[in-house]
């Protein structure tokens, strides 16, 4: 059975809330395993860790014999703090990488980056290249005009995927974004599927584990 327990992350003078995820094996001593973080959607909005789509993708990595590690931004569930916007969640994102490279269970050479809405805006605009594999869901395109630099730059596997009734992430803009990147980007498109993937969930399951499986093998 895949083992959960508590964290806690310090982001500046922030303290969030983490969950960190093991999957099957980790009570037996396996490990260090391969992570992955994943940043939720904008916390002003109802965003949290909690959100169904953080927990199909958490899903697809348990299931491949990956770690999750969620976290809640600044101000959101019990963590301190005020909910901010970008620059927040972007030092907040890179305080939860710092934070899964440091833990025994995992191998701080294979934590990856994922994130979804606001979340994969985020994750894209810290895309540093020591960050193994990325992927961004349903990331809305016009947020990351500030960070395109960054993430074109990325030189890793970069997954993007998407609904292909989300109107803030189409899949036009995605595949002329693969085309400018330096790494390996994969467009994902699913059929049927909003910004919301209300029921879809299985679905990003399907696609966000064996990316990151492939991406973090060791």
């Amino acid at each position: 059975m895949p083992q959960e327990r508590a964290i806690t992350i310090e982001s500046g003078t922030s303290r969030l809330e983490g969950v960190l995820l093991l999957p099957d094996g980790s009570a037996e001593g396996a490990g260090p395993f391969p992570a992955v973080v994943i940043c939720h959607p904008h916390p002003q909005y109802g965003g949290s860790m909690h959100n169904n789509v953080v927990s199909g993708a958490a899903t697809g990595l348990l299931e491949h014999g990956v770690a999750a590690l969620l976290f809640n931004f600044r101000g959101v569930g019990g963590g301190d703090g005020v909910p901010g916007d970008r620059d927040e969640a972007q030092l907040d994102a890179l305080a939860a990488l710092d934070c899964a490279a440091r833990l025994e269970e995992l191998d701080a050479d294979r934590v990856a980056l994922a994130g979804y809405s606001f979340g994969a805006g985020t994750a894209g605009a810290v895309a540093r290249a020591s960050i193994p594999a990325l992927a961004l869901i349903s990331v809305p395109l016009t947020m990351l005009e500030r960070a395109r630099d960054v993430l074109v730059a990325f030189p890793g596997p970069l997954l993007l995927l998407s609904g292909d009734c989300d109107e803030g992430s189409e899949e036009a803009g995605l595949r002329e974004l693969a085309a400018a990147s330096a790494g390996s980007p994969e467009v994902h498109m699913v059929a049927g599927a909003d910004h919301f993937w209300s029921g879809r969930e299985r679905e990003i399951a399907d696609a966000v584990g064996p990316f990151f499986a492939d991406a973090l093998a060791g």
